[in-house]
């Protein structure tokens, strides 16, 4: 995502069209404000800081966020006046109560819902958390424990991002 087009002299540059992502809406940067998601280089990222300054040639939005699967820093600038995604993004605590036989978690939601579709695979492979969150499941697997697993779900993935004794 970035700003582009030219301008002449005097005229407001053209700002480029933002297709309009699947799970998303559409935002001015310049509303986007801090703690709130949007999309930065095809990941949905948590806002950490949102800026906007006056330029010579237009206001200018700078979004620097977390990604919220990875938890890697990413920033973009864009035009203020141009759209950004805006990710709809779910964060769910479920109780793990066992694996089955295929490896998927059997997990229970706060409403006594249940589900087994994720597994390992589907922990978020975020450099400071991937292992201890694995570990810890595996951990809670061996010792029949019924650890507390938070699932984040945004723009058709869900992924596994923590897990609690």
């Amino acid at each position: 995502m970035g700003c582009g087009g030219s301008k002449a002299a005097g005229e407001e540059a053209a700002v480029p069209e933002v297709t309009k992502l699947d799970g998303c809406e559409l935002k001015k940067a310049s509303a986007v404000a801090d703690g709130e998601y949007t999309v930065i280089d095809d990941a949905a990222c948590k806002i950490t800081s949102a800026k906007t300054i006056p330029t010579q040639k237009g206001d200018v939005t700078y979004l620097k966020g977390e990604d919220v699967f990875t938890g890697g820093l990413k920033i973009v600038k864009v035009a203020a006046n141009s759209n950004v995604n805006v990710p709809e993004v779910t964060t769910t605590s479920y109780t793990m109560n066992d694996a089955d036989e295929e490896g998927m978690y059997v997990l229970v939601g706060e409403d006594g819902t249940e589900r087994n579709e994720l597994g390992s695979d589907d922990v978020a492979d975020r450099a400071d958390k991937a292992d201890d969150v694995k570990l810890k499941i595996s951990k809670a697997l061996l010792e029949d424990a019924k650890p507390k697993l938070i699932v984040v779900k945004t723009m058709g993935v869900e992924k596994i991002v923590s897990c609690s004794m």
